[in-house]
């Protein structure tokens, strides 16, 4: 498991957000990227630098936002009650 480092804590604490260091594996990278540029390309009006209520507009997007590593992090931050 990748942990998040007490300076992303606390970047996150402190700014409401944190771009960590935890990296996913190759394999679902290279899905997301595909999956992503597929998306933008078909929702040409969204911005690819955020895209608030992304699983509210395509729901198989959770299937990314599951990875062990992500919600690893997530937990670190704000504890292991949430709801995706």
């Amino acid at each position: 498991m990748n942990r998040l480092t007490e300076a992303e804590v606390t970047h996150y604490r402190e700014q409401g957000y944190v771009v960590p260091a935890v990296r996913l594996q190759e394999k679902p990278m290279k899905l997301i990227e595909r999956r992503l540029g597929r998306f933008l390309s078909d929702n040409s009006e969204l911005s690819p630098n955020y895209i608030g209520g992304l699983l509210e507009m395509d729901m198989s997007w959770i299937s990314i936002a599951r990875q062990p590593q992500l919600l690893d992090a997530v937990e670190q931050l704000i504890g292991p009650d949430f709801l995706l």
